[in-house]
């Protein structure tokens, strides 16, 4: 059984559903933090002495691997709690089929960070590294949150894998522990200009975005990739889930296509005002929005039909898929609803698993970082695209599949070919 020290109510989890949802989004001394992790070697044994062991990580037992996370069990992004039940479910998975890796069971151990408080999101962090002795973190949510833990895993040489956040910051440039478990909002925001420019080559451009890194980062990418007018942009605050104002400002200003990076709330108040209005503008928004819910946020349907999003995950509705299959009898079997969040946990422990199998035996946390850093065209059945990193590139998400919002079936199909915005060379 994993050990995932939270249950989410369902009466609760509808209530967060209709808040919004984003995966973007006091500093405690840290003098009594953990020593940093050793690793040495086993000693020559003398012909009168047994052999000493190897002294083993933190997080490392003889049958079992402790990996931890931070993540938004409670609050206005707790419905992506999901994501980390299916990282859960999918060790488990692990652990019943193969015993786990290299004989280790994987434990799962998540805080709630309640999201978007960045103390409580160190705190717990501390609490995982000090206290329960986490070998590695695995999804750590948020970038407002993550920005409170990440130097301190730095400090501590703790692998800091999927952080589910687009932020650059996190990764431009490289911190060697850490690892993104989003594409960049930047590369998302290349995409749309793409997609834009290829198939919508007069389209006058309007932006809604997130005022915070998320938004911005979406701005620098599109109008760096950009060809065409952005006639105006409109912001708002990450707390707002009412953008219908903004919406309006940016159809006054002759916006034919709008640009929307924004979380599900606020870009779902953006499409049905528009469709309220009459208007048949075409909307392109941020791959977290490729989730089901989306279709019943915008007030119906219809409203979504024709929306494109950038997915950078396969669509749950791909059941023709080998590796989508699986996917949903996997977490079928253990009681969990399959969705665009569930596919994302498994892909992050899918990733984490691929690299733990190379850490060494026992696993040491550099070992880790090694595997990771020398990723090349790793398949993953749930990406639309291969994975490869190094040690100049923490980024393993970086091909996009363009979908477009059907209303007939509540489903994102797939537009063309994945797009590759791959850093890595080969």
């Amino acid at each position: 059984m994993r050990r995932i020290s939270w249950r989410l109510p369902a009466l609760l989890l509808t209530v967060f559903v209709v808040a919004g949802l984003t995966f973007a989004c006091g500093d405690d001394d840290d003098d009594d933090a953990a020593a940093e992790p050793t690793t040495t070697e086993a000693a020559e044994p003398s012909p009168t002495e047994e052999a000493t062991p190897v002294a083993l990580d933190p997080g490392v037992t003889d049958t079992e691997i402790i990996i931890g996370a931070h993540a938004a069990l409670s609050g206005p992004l707790a419905i992506a709690a999901a994501v980390h039940e299916a990282v859960g479910v999918y060790f488990d998975y692990i652990n019943d089929t193969e015993g786990g890796v290299n004989g280790r069971t994987i434990v799962y151990e998540v805080r709630d960070n309640q999201w978007p408080n960045a103390a409580q999101a160190k705190i717990v962090t501390q609490q995982l590294v000090e206290q329960v002795g986490v070998f590695a973190m695995l999804g750590n949510l948020g970038t407002v949150t993550h920005l409170a833990a990440v130097d301190y895993l730095d400090e501590q040489g703790v692998p800091d894998f999927g952080v589910i956040s687009g932020a650059t910051v996190f990764v431009d440039p490289v911190r060697r522990y850490t690892f993104a478990g989003l594409p960049s909002y930047v590369t998302e925001g290349q995409t749309m200009a793409t997609y834009v420019n290829d198939n919508l080559p007069a389209a006058r451009a309007g932006i809604l975005f997130e005022n915070d890194d998320l938004g911005r980062g979406y701005i620098e990418g599109f109008e760096e990739a950009f060809n065409g007018e952005i006639v105006r942009q409109e912001a708002y605050e990450a707390a707002e889930t009412d953008t219908s104002s903004q919406v309006a400002s940016l159809l006054d200003a002759g916006a034919d296509v709008i640009i929307l990076a924004c979380t599900a709330q606020p870009c779902a108040s953006a499409i049905r005002s528009a469709r309220d209005a009459g208007s048949d503008v075409q909307f392109i928004m941020s791959g977290t929005n490729a989730i089901s819910i989306m279709f019943l946020l915008v007030g119906g349907p219809a409203n979504l039909d024709g929306t494109i999003v950038n997915a950078y995950l396969k669509d749950i509705c791909q059941t023709d898929d080998p590796a989508v299959q699986r996917h949903i009898e996997i977490m079928e079997a253990a009681g969990l609803t399959p969705s665009y969040f569930t596919i994302g946990g498994q892909v992050l422990a899918e990733l984490f698993i691929e690299n733990l199998k190379l850490a060494g035996d026992p696993p040491t946390r550099e070992g880790l970082i090694a595997a990771a850093e020398s990723t090349t065209g790793l398949v993953i059945g749930l990406l639309p695209g291969p994975v490869s990193t190094s040690p100049t590139d923490h980024r393993p998400l970086e091909t996009f599949q363009i979908a477009r919002a059907d209303g007939a079936t509540g489903c994102f199909v797939p537009i063309g070919d994945p797009v590759s915005f791959e850093s890595t060379t080969q």
